[in-house]
């Protein structure tokens, strides 16, 4: 399972869009930091099928860690995603608890695992970026068979 951390500025949108369903998401993942996780292979789908708490399938599972957050409230939202050329780009956001609303006072880490067919995918070196807007929320490399 490769897991990397990066922000920054997005490249320009486009490319075939990808059929991708969110398998699961939560509040405790316990990763500090916003970053992405691609899981290949058999060991990897079992460690992100243990975060979701029950079996997933698809043979190439994409793991979206917001990062550690001091209150309830917060959640990772995938809108989409697409591939253009050796990149993928996963488009979605970040949400916040509403303004004086009500949240537990808990420390959270909110996740999304999202399944992409793998024969949609390149092969090879393929950089997975996670967008919001026009903003790279998280970046991983992974090579893919």
């Amino acid at each position: 399972m490769l897991l990397v951390v990066a922000c920054g500025s997005a490249g320009a949108p486009g490319g075939r869009e990808l059929s991708l369903q969110v398998v699961a998401d939560g509040q405790f993942a316990h990763v500090q930091a916003p970053s992405l996780s691609i899981a290949v292979t058999d060991i990897d789908r079992t460690r992100l099928s243990i975060l979701a708490g029950k079996p997933l399938g698809g043979e190439l599972l994409i793991a979206i860690f917001m990062g550690e957050r001091s209150t309830g409230g917060y959640a990772v939202r995938v809108d989409g995603a697409s591939v253009a050329g050796s990149e993928v780009r996963v488009r979605g956001s970040f949400l916040g608890p509403p303004p004086g609303g009500i949240v537990t006072q808990v420390i959270t880490s909110p996740f999304a695992i999202a399944s992409i067919d793998r024969s949609q995918l390149p092969t090879g070196q393929t950089t997975f970026v996670f967008v919001d807007g026009g903003t790279i929320l998280a970046r991983a490399e992974v090579v893919l068979p």
